[in-house]
């Protein structure tokens, strides 16, 4: 971190708060939970909401939502969301904060994403926004499920003006704010080929249907597919593949499948209707589940975000996407009901190796977690005063 950025920090947030926010990281880190499981983090969350100036606090599920005292609670609120799901990680950071649930670890930064959320909250009470600001803490991120929860609760109204979110990014330094308009995380679905055959003993096939022959087939040509439709924006991933249990039997059924990213609706529809134009025979059957939207940042939000960036860390603060991201985000269930803006926080300090998140090293330095928070409550700031 530059001398220039403790400088920051330090006089944005007193010793003290910042000594609560990082303790708080440190024990959200240290005692991760998976989805729908986030019970102790949904508790120590609503300890560390005490502070700050809410009008309400309400569960829903193992997430919570807040609404933050504003100036004018008559005009439409502004909207902040955090997640809190881990993942099915061993953590190998050796950090002296590591998990300490065996096999559990926050290793996609929502741990930071919390404490960020609870720094905002924490500047927003002190200094109350010109509106109400809903605080939005949701489980279940990681299975793609959780920001539907929060819709179907009902507690953020129709007339939320603009929602705000962010993720943990190390291919950039702390300090460095991506600043991208329009498709910033990919569509995702989920789709499962199935063929049907007939088992038999290996010694007499003729007896039964291999089904495993027609798979093959089926799996060079979703490759093809994928050459024809697909490139860096747009993609089909076999990542299963599975048939038979024992070495002389014939197997009834064969299953393969994977994953579709797409940054386009239209090539996604495209690539949908590819693989289901597999199912042409009656033994072949092909299921598609969309799990993600796209997320797509609001244009018209472009303004507020580039101002919060440049008044929280100054003119070098925002950077381009260095590359499209294919990666999945259920904040875009938000940003098909409001005007949604979706920032990515760098979390290296400068020279330190790129760690990919969903792995057992990955983590984020605890500066981002102050850079996070700094931009997100004067995102909330000045979306209040648009309303």
């Amino acid at each position: 971190m530059t001398s220039n950025l403790k400088k920051i920090i330090d006089d944005c947030f007193p010793a003290e708060l910042q000594q609560d926010v990082i303790a708080l990281h440190h024990d959200l880190h240290r005692y991760p939970e998976l989805s729908h499981n986030e019970t102790q983090t949904q508790a120590r969350l609503l300890a560390a909401l005490n502070p700050c100036n809410t009008r309400w606090i309400e569960r829903v599920g193992t997430g919570v939502v807040a609404r933050l005292i504003g100036q004018d609670s008559n005009r439409p609120p502004v909207a902040l969301r955090a997640d809190m799901d881990a993942l099915p990680i061993q953590e190998a950071t050796g950090l002296p904060h590591a998990s300490v649930h065996a096999g559990v670890m926050h290793a996609c930064g929502h741990d930071v994403h919390m404490a960020w959320a609870i720094g905002a909250a924490r500047l927003l009470s002190q200094s109350p926004p010109p509106t109400d600001v809903l605080l939005v803490f949701q489980p279940a991120e990681e299975l793609g499920v959780g920001a539907k929860m929060i819709m179907a609760s009902g507690l953020l109204p129709n007339n939320v003006m603009a929602m705000f979110g962010g993720h943990v990014d190390r291919r950039y330094d702390v300090g460095q704010v991506v600043l991208h308009p329009g498709v910033i995380s990919s569509f995702s679905d989920r789709f499962k080929l199935i063929v049907h055959g007939r088992s038999a003993h290996a010694a007499r096939p003729k007896e039964g249907h291999n089904p495993i022959p027609t798979l093959a087939e089926r799996c060079l040509a979703i490759d093809a597919i994928n050459n024809q439709l697909g490139d860096a924006t747009n993609l089909i991933t076999v990542t299963q593949l599975h048939s038979g249990d024992r070495h002389n039997i014939i197997p009834d059924t064969g299953v393969l499948e994977g994953t579709i990213r797409c940054l386009s609706a239209e090539k996604r529809l495209a690539i949908h209707g590819a693989l289901s134009g597999l199912a042409t025979i009656s033994s072949v059957d092909v299921d598609i589940e969309p799990v993600s939207p796209a997320i797509e940042n609001a244009n018209q939000l472009e303004p507020i975000a580039r101002r919060a960036i440049y008044d929280a860390l100054g003119p070098n603060g925002d950077v381009g996407l260095v590359a499209p991201n294919m990666a999945s985000e259920d904040f875009g269930v938000y940003a098909q009901h409001f005007p949604a803006w979706f920032f990515r926080f760098g979390a290296k300090q400068a020279g330190e190796s790129f760690i990919p998140v969903h792995t057992p090293d990955f983590y984020a330095d605890d500066a981002t977690m102050f850079v996070g928070a700094m931009v997100l409550d004067l995102a909330c700031r000045y979306a209040g005063e648009c309303s």
